[in-house]
C-alpha cells in the first residue's frame, strides 16, 4: 500500500529530472538506494527466514528514491518550474488516455500468467515466471530507458518529419543493443544458469530462449507511447489495446505517463 504512493511522490522529480537529462544522476540515485535496502533488508532476511525481507526492500527503495529525487530536482529548481506550470484541458485529456493505456498494457500483461495458473497450476506458474523473469527482465530494462530517453528528446521536437527522426535515431541503436542482449542471454542461460540451477530447471530454462526474442519487440512497442503521445493521439493506443490488444506490458519499470 506505501509503495505506489512512494511512486507517485516521486512522479514530478523524476519526469524534472527525466526532461533535464539526468540520466547519470538518475542511475546513481537508483544504485543508491538500491544498495542502501539490501544493507538493511539481507540481515532481515537471514533473520526471520520470510518474504518480510523481501518486501522491506522494495518498500525501502522506493521510499529513498522519492526523498532523493525530491532533493535533487529542488537542488535543479523545481520548484521554481512548478511555478510556471499550468493544467488545462488538453492535460487532462492525456493524462486520462495515459492511464488507460498503461492499465490496459499492464492487463494484457497479466493475462498470460492468469490463464497459465488456472490452467495448468500454480507449479508450473512458478516455473513461467523464472523463465519470463530471466529472458524478459534485462529486456524490460533497454525498452524503458529507451522509451523514457524517446520520451525527452520528442518534448524537444515539433513535426511528423522531426519525430520521425528523432525515433528513428534512437530505436536503431536500441534495437542493435537489443539484439546483442539477446544473444548474451542466451549465452549465460546456456553456460551459466544450466550448471549452476542443475538438470531440474531444464523445462524453464529452454523457454528462455524463444521468450528473450520478445525484447527486440518490446523495445519498438514501448516506444509507441511516447510517440503517440508527442503528436497527441494517445486515444488510437488505447482503441488498439482494447480491441486488438498487444503482449507488451510497458508500466514494468520507472516510466512516466
Amino acid at each position: 500500500m506505501v509503495v505506489p504512493i512512494a511512486n507517485s511522490y516521486s512522479i514530478i522529480p523524476l519526469g524534472f529530472l527525466q526532461r533535464g537529462e539526468q540520466w547519470r544522476r538518475l542511475a546513481n540515485l537508483q544504485l543508491t538506494v538500491s544498495g542502501l535496502s539490501l544493507v538493511v533488508s539481507v540481515p532481515v532476511l537471514f533473520l526471520t527466514r520470510s518474504l518480510l525481507a523481501a518486501s522491506l526492500q522494495v518498500l525501502l527503495a522506493e521510499l529513498l528514491f522519492a526523498v532523493f529525487a525530491h532533493r535533487a530536482a529542488a537542488r535543479m529548481g523545481l520548484p521554481a518550474h512548478l511555478e510556471t506550470l499550468t493544467g488545462g484541458e488538453t492535460l487532462a485529456r492525456e493524462f486520462r488516455h495515459a492511464s488507460w493505456f498503461f492499465i490496459l498494457g499492464w492487463l494484457q500483461g497479466q493475462a498470460d500468467r492468469i490463464l497459465l495458473g488456472t490452467i495448468a497450476g500454480t507449479a508450473a506458474l512458478g516455473s513461467y515466471n523464472l523463465a519470463m523473469a530471466v529472458a524478459r527482465n534485462p529486456g524490460d530494462a533497454v525498452s524503458s530507458s529507451t522509451a523514457n530517453v524517446l520520451r525527452v528528446r520528442l518534448d524537444q521536437v515539433d513535426g511528423v518529419p522531426e519525430v520521425r527522426v528523432a525515433a528513428d535515431k534512437l530505436l536503431t541503436r536500441a534495437s542493435l543493443l537489443s539484439a546483442v542482449l539477446v544473444v548474451l542471454l542466451n549465452l549465460g542461460t546456456e553456460f551459466v544458469l544450466r550448471p549452476f540451477l542443475g538438470g531440474a530447471w531444464t523445462k524453464p530454462l529452454d523457454a528462455v530462449y524463444p521468450a528473450s526474442l520478445s525484447i527486440l519487440l518490446t523495445t519498438v512497442t514501448w516506444s509507441l507511447a511516447p510517440v503517440l503521445m508527442a503528436r497527441g493521439r494517445l486515444a488510437w493506443g488505447v482503441a488498439d489495446q482494447g480491441g486488438r490488444g498487444s503482449s507488451c506490458d510497458p508500466y514494468r519499470d520507472r516510466s512516466l505517463p
